[in-house]
């Protein structure tokens, strides 16, 4: 729609958020709750994409004003996110929130993507600590988590322990176990056979 991308975009975000907000959500259920939640990722890559080629075009320097509003909107977004997340914080001290409480999940990934568009666009310290090598590991191994986790959490001798933090620290270890060894048993060399597939089907249209 070149453009008119926003009038793709606006309508989509009003039904992704009413969505994420009405929709109920838990763990390990069919795709359809989640439609949101990938809509919003894809939806936040676009405006980054636009935003950041018109930063390129129009050859736009942040001022100290700009930055300062830039600034305020992700505190607040991340001030927001941390009360979505834990119920309470801004809805306890300043206003009620006005959205339903949530029987399931939260959704929080509209405050997760305002933040990274604008972390991508503007950097701060915010960047600067999601790159702390710890995070940047569980990133990297997410996938892997995110497929292999429900063998531990599931697990009947793991969750058979009283204590919580023995549970927790049990769940922590054999996840990180399990994935990093799915990562480089499986997940990394098949990235690495995907890159030499790609690379020899290009070869041989080059030759055709």
């Amino acid at each position: 729609m070149r453009r008119f991308w926003l009038l793709a975009a606006v309508p989509l975000t009003l039904w992704i958020v009413h969505e994420g907000i009405f929709t109920y959500r838990a763990s390990h259920m069919p795709m359809r709750p989640y439609i949101p939640t990938f809509l919003t990722g894809s939806l936040s890559a676009v405006v980054f994409v636009k935003v950041d080629l018109w930063i390129k075009k129009t050859e736009f320097i942040f001022q100290w004003w700009h930055t300062t509003i830039v600034r305020v909107v992700e505190a607040l977004a991340i001030a927001m996110l941390l009360s979505v997340c834990f119920r309470g914080l801004l809805f306890d001290w300043v206003y009620e929130n006005p959205a339903p409480a949530p029987k399931g999940f939260p959704y929080t990934s509209a405050f997760l993507a305002v933040i990274f568009v604008i972390e991508m666009i503007n950097p701060s310290c915010v960047s600067t600590m999601l790159e702390w090598n710890v995070l940047r590991f569980w990133g990297k191994i997410s996938f892997s988590v995110y497929l292999m986790h429900s063998f531990v959490i599931y697990n009947p001798t793991v969750s058979a322990q009283a204590n919580y933090f023995d549970r927790f620290f049990s769940r922590l270890f054999f996840i990180l176990a399990l994935s990093t060894a799915t990562y480089y048993l499986v997940e990394y060399p098949s990235l690495l056979f995907a890159q030499r597939m790609s690379k020899f089907l290009e070869s041989t249209e080059k030759r055709i």
